[in-house]
């Protein structure tokens, strides 16, 4: 991905994972919003990279990259623009220098 000027950072609001059980002993997975923000370019993915990224079991549908700071969301959060969702599948520190985060996410309806 280039960032270009008309690429625009967008704000993600970030929910983190909790998972508890309820009375019968049954998983129950809920998302909680937290004070995190996330400022970061959206962009979707190419089929070349769908692929790619499905033969590492990861569905992939966008890629969001943030500028600098600390890793903001982890694997499993949810990251909330406006009316869209996007579940964190994977986090790459950009070149190791921290830098740039680069989220592997998955945009979701059902969540």
């Amino acid at each position: 991905m280039y960032l270009r000027p008309r690429n625009v950072f967008e704000k993600f609001i970030v929910e983190e994972k909790v998972s508890s059980l309820d009375e019968r002993g049954s998983p129950i997975v809920r998302f909680e919003p937290t004070d995190k923000i996330l400022f970061g370019v959206i962009s979707i993915t190419t089929p070349v990279e769908v692929e790619k990224y499905k033969k590492l079991r990861h569905e992939v549908s966008h890629f969001i990259v943030q500028r600098g700071g600390s890793q903001k969301a982890n694997v499993g959060d949810l990251l909330v623009k406006e009316d869209k969702k996007y579940l964190v599948q994977a986090v790459e520190n950009i070149a190791g220098m921290g830098q740039w985060r680069y989220y592997m996410v998955n945009e979701r309806n059902d969540l």
